[in-house]
C-alpha cells in the first residue's frame, strides 16, 4: 500500500479568513502520525485538506463544508494541497506519487451576483526521484519583496498542462475519473471515505467536550460522573480489592 510521504499546503485560510497555512510542509516519513494543536489551531482543517488530494470537495461535517475555506480576507485567492506517496515496486516502477488539488470560488457569471461554488481540479505527479515538479520544488508560491506569492488558478493549471509530458503530469477536473487514476495506485475513495467518517466530529466526542469550556470544569465534571457512578454502585472496587480478588481466583 502506499505510504504518506509529505503533506504541502500553501494559501490556506480558515476561521474565516483569520488564520493561514502560507507554506507549510509535514513530513510523515511514511509511519502513522499524531499531531496536536490548541483548540481552533485547525486539527480538523487539517485532516480536511488532506482528504481533497483523495475526495475533492469533501468535508468532515456538513455544517464546516470545503467551501467555508474561501471565507474572509481574498476571496479569490487559490488554494493549494499537495500530498507525496512512496510506492511499492508491485504498484509501479517509479517509487513516487505526487497528488495535487488546486481549487479557488467560482466567478459569478453577473457582475452583481456572488457564486458559493468552487472550482477545482486535480492531479498526479508520478516520478522516480527528485524533481523541479515534486512536493517541495513544484513553483506554486514564492516571495518578492517580502511579499507572499501565489501562482493562481489558471496559471497552475496551464504550467501543469504544459509540463504534462515532461514530467508525467496528469490533471483532470472530474472527480470520477480522478478516482479511477488513483485506483491504480491502490489509493481508494472507500478507505477515505471510511477515514472520514471515524474523524467526522472528532468521533462523536465534540458534542461531549463542548459542554466544558476549560479542562477545570473537564476534569471537575468527570469527576461527578464517577461519584455518581460510585453512589449507584453497591460495592467499590478498589485495585486494591482487585489484586485480592485475583488472588483468590487462583487458589480456588
Amino acid at each position: 500500500m502506499p505510504k504518506l510521504l509529505n503533506l504541502r499546503i500553501v494559501n490556506a485560510r480558515f476561521n474565516d479568513g483569520k488564520n493561514i497555512y502560507e507554506d507549510f510542509l509535514m513530513p510523515f516519513y511514511g509511519c502513522n502520525a499524531t499531531y496536536e494543536l490548541i483548540n481552533g489551531g485547525g486539527k480538523s482543517v487539517l485532516l480536511m485538506l488532506l482528504m481533497q488530494c483523495i475526495l475533492p470537495k469533501s468535508h468532515l461535517t456538513p455544517d464546516h463544508p470545503f467551501k467555508d475555506m474561501f471565507l474572509g480576507k481574498d476571496e479569490n485567492r487559490t488554494t493549494h494541497v499537495l500530498a507525496e506517496w512512496e510506492l511499492e515496486k508491485s504498484i509501479s516502477d517509479k517509487k513516487y506519487l505526487l497528488t495535487g488539488f488546486c481549487a479557488k470560488k467560482k466567478i459569478a457569471q453577473e457582475e452583481d451576483s456572488r457564486s458559493d461554488e468552487i472550482q477545482s481540479f486535480n492531479y498526479l505527479h508520478n516520478y522516480e526521484k527528485r524533481n523541479d515538479f515534486d512536493i517541495q520544488n513544484i513553483p506554486l508560491c514564492s516571495y518578492e519583496n517580502k511579499e507572499f506569492i501565489v501562482r493562481d488558478y489558471s496559471k497552475t493549471h496551464s504550467l501543469l498542462k504544459e509540463k504534462g509530458h515532461e514530467y508525467d503530469i496528469r490533471l483532470t477536473e472530474k472527480k470520477r475519473e480522478y478516482q479511477e487514476w488513483l485506483k491504480n495506485y491502490y489509493l481508494l475513495e472507500s478507505e477515505w471515505d471510511l477515514i472520514k467518517q471515524i474523524n467526522r466530529r472528532e468521533n462523536h466526542l465534540k458534542p461531549h467536550f463542548a459542554n466544558y469550556k476549560t479542562s477545570r470544569t473537564l476534569v471537575e465534571g468527570l469527576l461527578r460522573r464517577l461519584h455518581r457512578l460510585n453512589e449507584m454502585s453497591p460495592t467499590v472496587i478498589t485495585p486494591k480489592h482487585s489484586l485480592k480478588q485475583m488472588k483468590s481466583d487462583k487458589t480456588s
